[in-house]
């Protein structure tokens, strides 16, 4: 019975020195900090730096291509290089052709890596149709091919050599520095 009492007596004293805290105001819930804007001030002179946090060495590119195939030619290179100490990554590459009707395109590019020999990478070509007496040939992919320094070539070829087809390419993606 004399412990009930002391612990009857225990819990009104916790009570109060809650109750006195409560009424002090020394409990006191804290919320989490709103989100706030963080605004930047810079002059156009002196503009933010920007890079890509995944490697800040990547220099963007892109180029755009013409490949004439002449009456008698079964495919045709353009070329471009790779400057000295690059690297070239592919990301996207893309190509639309004209040929004379029933003739059909492929697409292509070429490139060296590490001293290798060039591999031929080829692009996926849907036909579009007809419009007069040409057929249209689109291809568009998502890449990761590499080039070292040097040149670099896409191409057209056609199985039928008659007449004359023209092709559009374009490539993009970046450059790095090659140690």
């Amino acid at each position: 019975m004399k412990n009930l009492k002391n612990l009857g007596l225990t819990a009104v004293a916790l009570m109060v020195l809650i109750a006195s805290l409560v009424l002090s105001g020394s409990f006191r819930s804290y919320a989490a900090p709103a989100d706030k804007d963080v605004v930047v001030v810079n002059a156009a002179a002196n503009p933010v730096p920007v890079y890509d946090v995944d490697n800040r060495a990547r220099q963007p590119f892109q180029a755009e291509f013409t490949i004439d195939l002449p009456p008698g030619a079964g495919g045709e290179n353009a070329s471009f290089a790779v400057p000295s100490g690059k690297r070239l990554v592919i990301e996207y590459a893309s190509a639309r052709g004209f040929a004379p009707s029933g003739q059909s395109l492929w697409f292509s590019t070429v490139t060296h890596l590490n001293g290798e020999p060039g591999k031929t990478h080829y692009l996926i070509a849907q036909p579009q149709g007809s419009s007069g007496a040409l057929d249209a040939f689109v291809a568009g992919q998502q890449t990761r091919i590499y080039a070292d320094a040097g040149s670099h070539f896409v191409r057209a070829d056609r199985d039928v050599a008659a007449n004359t087809a023209v092709v559009h390419f374009t490539i993009s993606g970046y450059m790095v520095d090659v140690p």
